[in-house]
């Protein structure tokens, strides 16, 4: 995918949290999010995260939803290892801030 593409596909992505899974499939690797424009516009209400994966320790970048009253869960696997991790938010007073955790069980 060459960079004008690539930053039209994320800017499409950034729209939801339904996209988490596309997004960190794209964003997680290196040479793409070299070439993705960081000033594009992004939703208010979107956060962007980098994280490490709690099982193979690759980093994994994702998207959450930063108004959200935090202590959800969002199921993905890691683009890395395909492992089943959560993005979970944990709400800090005024937004959600988001962190990756191994998956702890099957309840989705």
């Amino acid at each position: 995918m060459d960079t004008k593409e690539l930053n039209k596909e994320i800017e499409r992505l950034v729209e939801s949290r339904d996209n988490l899974q596309e997004f960190a499939d794209i964003a997680s690797h290196d040479e793409n999010w070299r070439k993705v424009d960081k000033n594009i516009p992004v939703p208010r209400d979107v956060g962007i995260g980098e994280d490490n994966c709690p099982l193979c320790h690759k980093k994994i970048r994702y998207i959450y939803d930063k108004f959200s009253s935090g202590d959800e869960r969002f199921p993905f696997n890691c683009p890395h290892c395909k492992g089943e991790v959560d993005c979970v938010t944990e709400y800090t007073g005024y937004t959600s801030e988001g962190y990756v955790k191994e998956r702890e069980d099957e309840e989705y």
